[in-house]
């Protein structure tokens, strides 16, 4: 019998909102023998069945994965997935000139913990949590069912890295992918994440737009997915740095398969290149990973962002633009851009925001699901005081 998820009077109105996380604030009792990752019932004080998620302990009771009274197997899997894919179909995904896309961003696919990226005919799957840690070879199997046995592979990759990733079929460590016709190596065995972070398609294509003519400077560059559209965009110049050497190489592979010669990359610290250089450039981008993996380190995550960007402001020309980002989940808009108008502050600039950047179409969050909104980017005009 499905052990079961009492809540607290009241305290089923975020489920019925669609909010897809339980918080252990909630729960009044859990019944039956239940361990981490099993599935659950989700039942409200009174008794209606609120739904079926995947078991936790601690600040979060219950992952939900349905609202209805279901069995989690191989066809619900199944269905999920072929909404998924039908969702993207529907945001032209794939297309002649774009194979790589999100095809599951966990919750906001009503698949909390699960993450699947498709690199043309290849997959990875990234499971967060321990439900979907066991069911990774049901859902694999669910996969290669919805797209027709195409796959030529489907990798599994932990997402705290701390355990190696194997292949649920196939052993394709690598491939070539296109993205609005730009080329990019893309290795699931060596690279960060999935390999490659196709949540800044969008905002690529945008820095490309902007580039024509322009001095740019990409930090936390990675495999230089900013960099390659700066220069298919007609930037003069366009200067990559990264600590990693590494991705590094792989960015060096991506400058050859798009023929563009007006690069230079530098392995090295971002904080210690921006105190390094005097270089002024017409555009500048600050993509760094993660400063905050949970609320308590959110302070000085900010305090970071502040003094990373306004280093970052001083490399900037008059009248020049910055793309900076926080992919920090824990981070909220607003929070992030007060750090940035400090930055400007104590870097004597004065910014003008032209554009708010944000996830593409196939990284969709639910709308009660605000925690689901980890990207966040301003595009902001550069004004010496």
């Amino acid at each position: 019998m499905t052990a079961r998820v009492v809540l607290k009077p009241n305290r089923e109105i975020s489920v019925k909102n669609g909010h897809p996380w339980v918080f252990s604030g909630a729960v009044r009792e859990v019944t039956g023998e239940v361990a981490e990752g099993d599935v659950v019932d989700i039942i409200a004080a009174g008794g209606t069945h609120l739904g079926v998620g995947h078991f936790y302990r601690g600040g979060i009771s219950v992952k939900l994965l349905s609202h209805h009274k279901e069995t989690i197997d191989r066809r619900f899997w199944r269905l999920r997935l072929q909404q998924a894919r039908e969702s993207r179909r529907s945001f032209q995904l794939p297309n002649s000139g774009t194979d790589a896309f999100r095809l599951v961003n966990a919750e906001g696919d009503l698949l909390p913990g699960l993450v699947i990226d498709i690199y043309g005919e290849h997959a990875v799957m990234q499971t967060q949590t321990k439900g979907m840690l066991a069911a990774r070879e049901e859902i694999a199997q669910a996969l290669d069912e919805v797209f027709e046995g195409a796959l030529q592979t489907i990798y599994w990759v932990s997402h705290a890295g701390d355990e190696a990733g194997h292949y649920l079929k196939g052993s394709t460590p690598r491939t070539t992918v296109r993205e609005h016709d730009k080329l990019f190596l893309v290795d699931w065995e060596k690279g960060q994440k999935t390999g490659f972070f196709l949540d800044q398609r969008e905002n690529r294509a945008m820095l490309g737009t902007l580039s024509s003519g322009k001095s740019v400077l990409n930090t936390f560059c990675f495999t230089g997915g900013f960099s390659i559209y700066a220069a298919k965009g007609g930037a003069s110049r366009v200067v990559s740095v990264d600590s990693s050497r590494s991705a590094m190489e792989v960015l060096e592979e991506n400058v050859r398969l798009n023929d563009v010669s007006q690069h230079e990359a530098h392995v090295v610290d971002c904080f210690d290149y921006f105190s390094s250089t005097n270089e002024r450039f017409d555009l500048v981008v600050v993509d760094p990973p993660a400063f905050a993996k949970h609320m308590k380190a959110v302070p000085s995550a900010l305090r970071g962002y502040e003094r990373l960007n306004a280093l970052a402001l001083g490399k900037v020309k008059q009248g020049g633009l910055i793309f900076t980002f926080s992919c920090s989940g824990a981070v909220n808009r607003e929070d992030f851009r007060g750090a940035l108008m400090r930055a400007g502050s104590g870097a004597q600039k004065t910014l003008r925001v032209v554009a708010q950047l944000s996830q593409p179409a196939c990284h969709p969050t639910h709308v009660a699901h605000t925690e689901g909104e980890y990207l966040k980017g301003f595009v902001l005009q550069v004004w010496d005081r």
